[in-house]
C-alpha cells in the first residue's frame, strides 16, 4: 500500500467531524442545558471542586500568553540596601535585651 497525503492507508479522502462525534456534542449541549446550564457549572464548581478544575484542565489552553513589563532601578535598589545596612551597622545591640519580632498579618484578596 503506499501512503496518501493525509497518511490515511484506507485510501479514503479525508471529510469532516464523524456524525457520531457531532451527534455527541448536541446531546451534550441539551443536558448541560437541561441540567440548568451556567447555574449547573457553578453549583458543580462548588460541590465536586476538584472534578470542576479537572474538567476546566481539559479545556482551558495550556499555555497562556503573559505580557508583563517590570520596571526596577538596581542602582536605587543597591544604595537603598546600601543605606539600611549601615543604619543596622551603627546599632548597638544590648546581647541581654529581649527579642521583639513585630509581624502585621495582611488579608490578601484572590480579586486583586
Amino acid at each position: 500500500m503506499t501512503k496518501t497525503r493525509n497518511s490515511n492507508y484506507a485510501g479514503r479522502k479525508p471529510r469532516g467531524p464523524a456524525k457520531l462525534t457531532k451527534d455527541m456534542k448536541e446531546i451534550l449541549h441539551l443536558a448541560f442545558e437541561r441540567a440548568g446550564g451556567v447555574d449547573y457549572l457553578v453549583k458543580q464548581a462548588h460541590a465536586e471542586p476538584k472534578a470542576f478544575l479537572a474538567l476546566l484542565g481539559r479545556i482551558v489552553p495550556a499555555q497562556v500568553a503573559l505580557d508583563l513589563a517590570v520596571s526596577f532601578d538596581l542602582g536605587a535598589a543597591m544604595l537603598e540596601n546600601q543605606r539600611n545596612l549601615d543604619r543596622l551597622n551603627s546599632m548597638t545591640i544590648d546581647p541581654g535585651a529581649p527579642v521583639v519580632i513585630d509581624v502585621l498579618a495582611e488579608t490578601v484578596s484572590a480579586d486583586k
